[in-house]
């Protein structure tokens, strides 16, 4: 729980660059994260907070899951 609002905030506050690293994890793991607790707010932050080009890959996989998550709690 506490890792999430670290990542969060290195989102919030680093350089989109500086956190490539986290987006290209996040994007390996889009559905998973979309469907927990926290790690949906992670992908939130990320499309808040980052450029079109790291959002897009993002908003691609949300998209074609989209009929799964709408009947997911998160």
């Amino acid at each position: 729980q506490n890792g999430n609002h670290v990542i969060q905030r290195c989102i919030e506050c680093c350089s989109s660059e500086s956190i490539e690293f986290i987006i290209r994890d996040v994007t390996r793991q889009v559905y998973t994260l979309s469907t927990h607790p926290y790690g949906c707010r992670v992908i939130q932050r990320i499309l808040e907070n980052c450029k079109e080009v790291q959002t897009r890959p993002i908003l691609d996989i949300l998209h074609s899951e989209l009929e799964n998550l709408v009947q997911d709690q998160y």
